[in-house]
């Protein structure tokens, strides 16, 4: 067999392996753009089981029962936010982020539910984008993610939110259960289920 042959046969076969190789990687760490497999290193705390009677003057509701944390030693960029399991609610407004700033102006870390219009202190936290958000590492603030909602007609819900967010040229998912029910005043009971 001559010279140049074998070395052609070396090189499909290198280039055979690296495509391998490069799927594994891909496949077991999340690399790239492909489909998200792991939750990641995220922390976050998600206040699950909220139940809330919507008053007839609201004009709508904040929700933000879902805050992040950073506890790795690199940047944290988030990707998307989507709502999972919405049931009879109409988004108005967000996602959206409140950073650190929030403390000193709600007195606490997380909203919870709040009705429309909010308190005029509040104008003055800055809505941030969600998207491309970075959560600096090693830090003891949280980032809280919040929505608006229509008032619903009717009993309404949703089971939780998802967090697409990557660390260098890894990519993550991780979804936070943070089940809210929202009930019309008129409703005589109204629980979480």
């Amino acid at each position: 067999m001559p010279v140049q042959s074998i070395a052609r046969e070396r090189r499909i076969g290198l280039a055979i392996i690296a495509v391998l190789v490069t799927a594994v990687l891909i496949g077991v760490f999340g690399l790239g753009p492909g489909p998200l497999r792991r939750d990641g290193p995220l922390d976050g705390g998600a206040l699950g089981g909220l139940a809330g009677r919507v008053q007839p003057t609201d004009q709508g509701v904040l929700w933000g029962a879902v805050e992040l944390h950073n506890g790795t030693d690199h940047t944290v960029v988030v990707d998307e936010v989507t709502l999972t399991g919405v049931h009879g609610l109409t988004t108005t407004a967000g996602p959206f982020v409140w950073d650190g700033t929030r403390y000193p102006v709600l007195g606490a870390g997380s909203v919870a539910i709040h009705g429309l219009p909010l308190p005029g202190a509040w104008d003055a936290l800055e809505r941030h984008s969600p998207r491309g958000y970075r959560i600096r590492p090693r830090t003891d603030d949280t980032i809280e993610i919040l929505y608006e909602f229509a008032v619903p007609a009717r009993d309404a819900t949703l089971d939780g939110l998802t967090v697409s967010y990557h660390i260098g040229p890894f990519a993550y998912r991780r979804y936070f259960p943070a089940s809210l029910k929202l009930c019309p005043s008129a409703a005589t009971v109204c629980t979480a289920g």
